[in-house]
């Protein structure tokens, strides 16, 4: 009876001292990514966007707006249909300064706020209004994509839709002769 006991306990502190020190296994752990704010992408090539999605109508009427802002660049892009057909578009140059002080006004304005809800898509939402995407992109692995809608509290986006909506407009010279005559 003394042999099992002295067996079990023997075995007891094999399986406790492997279940502590890991046993042979040396195999590194990954250290997990710190997440940057979004300051920190003013150096990289990350650029932000935000897509305003018109009425749910057909693919020859339908049109969506899209502003992207980068460190080098400011592009609006108008898009017919749901493919993503770009009929019209102007860029603009920017700089690091510039995209630094857009990404930190951006950031006060709760971009990167996430918002749980069931729906995850936006397709087919708000079908009489307008879907709002906000995108972070080339960051590397630490890309976002969230959306709002204009009809009700539906959406991913935490942020504050309008303020967020009025900064990237802004960041298009003449923004309101360029959209003239696009119907959302």
């Amino acid at each position: 009876m003394r042999y099992i006991v002295t067996l079990i306990v023997i075995i007891a502190l094999i399986v406790f001292g492997v279940a502590i020190f890991g046993g042979n296994d040396k195999t590194p752990r990954p250290i997990p990514a710190i997440p940057k704010v979004l300051p920190d992408y003013a150096t990289t090539s990350a650029e932000v966007s935000l897509t305003t999605d018109g009425r749910i109508n057909g693919d020859d009427v339908h049109r969506a707006i899209r502003i992207t802002v980068s460190r080098e660049q400011r592009n609006i892009d108008v898009i017919q249909g749901y493919e993503g057909n770009v009929i019209k578009s102007q860029s603009f140059t920017n700089n690091q300064t510039a995209y630094d002080v857009f990404l930190r006004a951006l950031g006060q304005a709760g971009f990167t706020k996430e918002r749980k809800t069931n729906i995850i898509d936006e397709r087919g939402v708000c079908p009489l209004g307008h879907r709002y995407i906000f995108e972070l992109s080339n960051t590397g692995g630490s890309d976002m994509r969230r959306w709002s809608a204009s009809c009700n509290e539906f959406g991913t986006f935490g942020g504050r839709t309008s303020i967020i909506r009025t900064l990237f407009q802004r960041q298009i010279t003449d923004y309101d002769k360029f959209i003239i005559g696009v119907t959302l």
